[in-house]
Order: structure tokens, then sequence, then C-alpha cells
């Protein structure tokens, strides 16, 4: 409802009374500003000294890597795989990814939503400007004889505030600034996303492709082996058993080659579509795996360094005060609503006449709109914002466990790659060794071709089981480095 101020002699002569009238009002609206205050605290998190029971030592089975507390991670932590093609792709992929624009345009919105929350907090002041001819018949004089027909100018201001003394519209404001501290955390975390899978995919490709060449070494030395048991089949050498049994592993070895051949193909229309290009088109480096060196330092930042770091906690806390924020929209509802108006328009029947002194029009409004009975829609609505606050805040918790749970599982599994790949160059080492004095033996004739043949394939396929641990190892090396919140940014 709209509230008019009384008419000049009613105010002459009921001052008390317009006094009386002011006084509540304002009371009312005081009293529902101080109960629409609805601050929410981020919860507690959990009072963490370390990410694992024990702490992780990898340095023990593999030494080229050290963890080395931090405060956060480094910028552009890629670099220190210190391969410049790796650092193109990165770059092609921040720049060119179409989520990663995506997620910054809508950032660009959600600041725009936020000017204009602002914007709405301000005084309204609009221009009015009108012209025209009417004639009023007898719908409006009655039995009164009808007026000739007239033209009319008018030109003025309205303006129109609200003064939110119940903070519903500040209120507004702070769940707008804390969306678009969540969409700016999304942002990051997209970024960084975007950052490791380009490592993480530049790295398998150059380990499949390594795998692929050692693959076709152990076709050829299979191929070799047949050749030469077949001639000695034809010979009486040897039995039949032996060629088939060399044409049976030559089988098996070659049908381990299409699979290979697909993960590369994979991986490399993946690394496309990340980087924002066509798979047929996109031109993609093709970087040597020894050319990709294991990161020395790897950076552990504190628990509690993670939670003021991490953009998805980040993220999840921008949603609790968004959600706090609409409890106190919520809350803010259920008081009384004060809209100040006023307007000067000048009006007249001649144009000349339009800012003359007697012309002008003006009004002064004041309106109160306050909920009486709406069959307990508001409350319900306060107490479902309530309930999303709650949920916000477990998902928070939740989300600052599922980080640390992240980081846990990353340590844990460089320690077990640093194991791994301890016993894979152990077993590559041996094999090494062994077709070195095999070919020593062969020049000394005390070993024949068939021998050689023998022990490269077993060195070719411990080769492959070496690229893998290593591959697995800087992958696992890129995920410490997501788990622990690296920003590409350096933000």
């Amino acid at each position: 409802m709209t509230l008019r101020g009384p008419t000049p002699d009613v105010r002459a002569r009921c001052p008390l009374a317009r006094t009386a009238l002011g006084a509540c009002a304002l009371g009312l609206a005081l009293l529902a500003g101080c109960a629409a205050q609805t601050d929410v605290r981020t919860p507690a998190t959990p009072q963490a000294r370390a990410y694992t029971a024990r702490a992780p030592r990898f340095d023990a089975a593999q030494p080229d890597q050290r963890l080395v507390p931090c405060a956060r991670v480094q910028r552009a932590w890629w670099r220190l795989y210190r391969n410049p093609g790796l650092d193109a792709v990165v770059a092609r992929a921040l720049r060119g990814n179409l989520d990663l624009a995506a997620a910054g345009a809508r950032l660009a919105q959600a600041r725009a939503l936020v000017a204009a929350a602002d914007g709405a907090l301000a005084p309204r002041l609009e221009l009015q400007a009108g012209a025209g001819r009417q004639r009023y018949g007898a719908e409006f004089f009655g039995n009164s004889a009808p007026q000739p027909p007239f033209t009319y100018y008018a030109l003025g201001l309205d303006a129109s505030w609200d003064p939110d003394l119940a903070g519903g519209a500040r209120a507004a404001l702070r769940g707008r600034q804390a969306l678009a501290e969540a969409q700016r955390q999304r942002v990051a975390a997209a970024a960084l996303e975007v950052s490791a899978e380009s490592v993480e995919l530049s790295i398998d490709a150059a380990a499949l492709r390594a795998q692929r060449a050692r693959l076709r070494a152990v076709l050829r030395a299979d191929t070799q082996r047949l050749q030469l048991l077949r001639r000695a089949r034809a010979l009486g050498a040897v039995g039949g058993a032996a060629p088939l049994a060399a044409q049976a592993r030559l089988a098996a070895d070659a049908a381990q080659l299409p699979a290979l051949e697909q993960r590369l193909d994979a991986t490399r229309h993946a690394l496309a579509v990340l980087l924002g290009e066509p798979p047929d088109a996109a031109r993609l480096p093709r970087m040597a795996f020894d050319t990709l060196h294991l990161p020395r330092a790897l950076p552990l930042v504190l628990p509690s360094r993670l939670v003021a770091s991490r953009p998805d906690i980040l993220l999840a806390r921008a949603e609790l005060h968004a959600a706090a924020a609409q409890l106190g929209v919520a809350v803010a509802d259920l008081y009384p609503h004060i809209v100040l108006s006023a307007s000067f328009v000048p009006q007249s029947t001649q144009l000349g006449t339009l800012f003359a002194a007697g012309s002008n029009g003006w009004s002064l409004l004041g309106g109160l709109l306050a909920p009486v009975f709406d069959g307990g829609a508001l409350h319900a609505r306060a107490r479902a914002a309530r309930a999303a606050v709650r949920a916000a805040a477990a998902h928070y918790q939740a989300t600052v466990l599922r980080a640390f749970g992240q980081v846990a599982d990353a340590l844990r599994a460089l320690q077990h790659d640093a194991e791994v790949l301890a016993a894979r160059q152990r077993a590559r080492d041996v094999a090494h060794a062994e077709l070195a004095l095999m070919r020593e033996r062969l020049r000394a004739g005390d070993v024949g071709r068939l021998q050689l043949l023998r022990v490269q394939r077993e060195a070719e396929r411990a080769d492959i089981g070496w690229l893998r641990a290593r591959a697995a190892r800087e992958r696992d090396t890129a995920q410490l480095f997501l788990a622990l919140g690296g920003n590409p940014a350096g933000a």
C-alpha cells in the first residue's frame, strides 16, 4: 500500500500525528535493519599439521626429488620440467582453451551484476517528457459542459530512493560480490586444471612415442629371431617347436602396437581439444621424452596455507558467503519496505509558458509495504535460506577434507612411484649389463645371434617398463602441483 501525506490543512492541524507517524515508520525500519544482520562465520577447518600419518620418504629410493616446505606453489610451476616445448603448450592451452574462455566471460558477467546491484542502492533520477492533444468526455466531467480539446506539454524529473533500512538490497549486493568471487575462483581452478592436464597429456604423448619406438625394436628383434630359427629349422638344427614359439611371441608383441597407437592418438586428440583446436588441424609439438626433466624440489604447502590458497576451497567459502547473503535478503523481506519518491514536472498547454512560475507540478511521496499475511511463505523462504547456509558450510568443510585427501594421495603416489621406478631402474640396468656382456661374448664367438636377440628383446622390454614408471612419476608430480592449488597466473 502507499501512504500519501495529508492535505496542507490537515498537516497544519495535526503536527503530533504527523510526527508520531514518522517516528513509528523510522523505528520499524531501524528495527528491521538490525534484525536483518545475518553475518555467517567461515566454519573451522581441521587443525592438521601434516597430510599423512607418516611423512612420505621417497628421496631414499630416488634422490632426484625432495619435498621442500613452503608457503605456496611457485608461479608457472610447469617450468620446473625444464622443457621449452612444454612451456609453449601450457601457454597455448591457457590462451586458447574454450572452457577457460567461457569461465572468464562468466566472471565478467558476475562483475557486471555486482555493479548493477551496487547501482540499485543509489537514488534513481529519470527525465520525464511528454506532449499530446486530448479531450475529456462525459466519463470525466459528468453532467458538466465538456471542455474543448487542448494540447499539453510536460518536461521534468522523477526521483526515487529506497533507503534499504531493512538491509535487503545491501545483502543482495554482498551476495553478488560473493558470487563474483566464486566465479573468480572457478576461473583460477579452471586455469589450474588446464595447465595440469596439458602437462599430463604432453608427458603421456612423449612417453607413448618412446614406448612405441621400444616396442618396434622388440618387434624387429622378434622378427630377426624368427627368421634365424626358420633357417635353423630348414637345416635341421632345431625342432619345429622353436619357430612356432618365436612366431607366437612375435604375434603377442605385435598385438600391443595397435593399442599403443590408439592411446597415442587419443592423447593427441585430447591435447588438441584442450588447446581449443580441432584434432585434425592442430599442430602439436613432438617432444622427446628424455627432454622432460623431473622437477627436483617439490613444494609442500602447509594445510593451514592450503585452505587459504586452493581455488576450490576459496570457491566453497565464497559460495557460503553468497548463501549467507541470500539469508539476509530473505530475512529483510520479513520487515517493512519503504520507498521515497519525488517529482518536479512543469506542465502547460502552451510551449512558451512551460517553465513559467505557475506551471510547475510536483509531488513528494513516501510508500511503505509491510507483509501482513502470506500463508507463511516468507518465513518458509527464510528457513530454506538458513538450511542453504548450513549446506554451504558442510560443503566447505567437505571440500577442505577432500583437498587434504588429494594432497595425501599425491604424496603417497609419488612415494610408491619412486619405489617402482627404482625397481624398474635396477631391472633396466641388469638387462643392459647382460646385453653388453652378450655382445662381447658374440664378438668372442662364445654365443650365437639367437642368444643376443633374446637378451636384446628383454632389454627393450625393460626400457618400456622403465618408461612407464618414469611417466607415472612425472604425471603424479603434476598431480601434486594440482592438489596443492598451484596458480598459473601466480596471483
